[in-house]
């Protein structure tokens, strides 16, 4: 492994990558380096912080986050060992450190030594999270929280708008927030959420008792 992993070559390649990258040793299946953006996920501020974990480990920091994740990325792992080829995963959806929605694409790649054995798995992956609608990104949120009312917080908080609120809406409200962001017709919006028109005009109202600036909320979710 010596003789691949001790090159700066590798370490500048994972520190380099644009996206997020990381590089695991599979003699001892501990993380060896990974970059900037991506140690940021698990809630470090540098790339040495990650060193010397393992899977389980970071599993015991994030599980609350990953459900099943470290099973998974544990068995890709096996695989690109087995197979010796690259494994691609383009949508993977979990909590990053500080519970927010983190979709991104996963590609494992082998790294192998003169003999052609596997001696280190480089992961890299794009940060797909803005590619979610916000209808997709709010129901990411009520799959991954027990508590629905953290859940919209925390959708609040990740797009930016959480301090225009006097009180927090209730789901109803949010989804006719959400939808009439993408929307400016209150009729489509009753017709795609399967409400009555009045009802909508209803919680638009409730809506505009609880924010302090109705239309600028908006326009900030259309920027999403």
């Amino acid at each position: 492994m010596n003789e691949i992993l001790n090159t700066r070559f590798i370490e500048d390649l994972v520190h380099n990558i644009g996206g997020h990258s990381l590089l695991k040793d599979t003699s001892t299946n501990k993380y060896i380096t990974a970059n900037t953006t991506h140690v940021k996920v698990y809630g470090f501020t540098q790339p040495s912080d990650i060193t010397g974990y393992d899977i389980w480990e970071l599993n015991n920091l994030m599980s609350r986050m990953w459900e099943d994740n470290a099973k998974q990325v544990n068995l890709f792992d096996k695989e690109v060992c087995y197979t010796k080829k690259t494994i691609t995963h383009p949508r993977r959806v979990w909590l990053n450190a500080n519970g927010y929605i983190w979709m991104h694409s996963l590609r494992k790649v082998p790294v192998t030594n003169t003999v052609n054995n596997v001696v280190a798995i480089l992961s890299i992956g794009d940060d797909l999270t803005n590619t979610l609608t916000l209808k997709e990104l709010y129901d990411y949120y009520l799959h991954f929280y027990i508590d629905k009312k953290i859940a919209r917080r925390k959708f609040l908080e990740h797009v930016r708008i959480i301090q225009y609120f006097h009180e927090m809406p209730t789901d109803a409200e949010l989804r006719v927030l959400i939808a009439r962001s993408q929307n400016h017709v209150n009729k489509i919006v009753a017709n795609n959420l399967n409400f009555q028109l009045s009802t909508v005009q209803f919680y638009i109202n409730q809506l505009k008792q609880k924010i302090k600036d109705f239309d600028l909320v908006l326009e900030i979710m259309r920027l999403w």
